[in-house]
């Protein structure tokens, strides 16, 4: 990997292919639906996105869209897949 020479490291990063790759997959064998995942998908949307140094979504980044996801979706995503969510954004970082 070559990215260390820009200084793009990710490897303490939820990426955006990794997102699409990895997690959205397990979340579905979990058992989250369509939905749910569009959902996920859309609240992240923003930290995906980034460019630069700001690339993935951090560990505290998740911490922080955990706890919006937790205040602002109960009548999206039941408490089982919130908690199934953030084990699998914390499993690739």
């Amino acid at each position: 990997m070559v990215l260390w020479l820009f200084g793009g490291d990710t490897n303490d990063k939820v990426t955006k292919e990794e997102f699409r790759e990895s997690v959205i997959p397990r979340l579905r064998d979990r058992g989250l639906s369509d939905d749910d995942i569009r959902y996920v998908r859309a609240v992240l949307d923003a930290a995906l996105n980034e460019r630069g140094d700001e690339y993935g979504i951090s560990e505290k980044e998740i911490e922080q869209l955990i706890e919006n996801l937790k205040k602002n979706a109960p009548d999206h995503l039941s408490d089982e897949n919130l908690r199934k969510v953030e084990e699998e954004l914390r499993r690739e970082l």
